[in-house]
């Protein structure tokens, strides 16, 4: 079964005891508007989800536009993140204005 993102399969992530979260944005699929919702309100719902799980570290992908909330994550949560890692983010990079000469992606990967 495909879980949404390109190639993460449910049997891929049985197999390396892998825990899969995710969560509508506001105002997306089942969950309530929020409209003064930021960019550190994220990172915040973030941390407050994993708190209600018991979760002190965890890991945040970015997947497409979704690299922003990741970043978010970054910026506004560091100490709660295990590890951060980024993938097609031709979006993250129009919707901050950043440029290839400017971000060096391999400097927010942590493992």
């Amino acid at each position: 079964m495909e879980l949404g993102i390109p190639g993460v399969k449910d049997s891929l992530l049985v197999e390396f005891g892998i825990r899969l979260l995710t969560y509508d944005l506001p105002g997306f699929g089942e969950s309530d508007p929020h409209p003064n919702r930021n960019l550190e309100s994220s990172a915040t719902d973030m941390a407050c989800l994993a708190d209600a799980l018991g979760v002190n570290k965890f890991w945040v992908v970015g997947y497409s536009s979704g690299s922003m909330h990741a970043w978010a994550a970054l910026r506004y949560i560091p100490d709660r993140l295990a590890c951060i890692f980024f993938f097609l983010l031709c979006a993250f990079f129009f919707f901050c204005h950043a440029t290839f000469d400017t971000v060096h992606v391999t400097n927010f990967v942590a493992f």
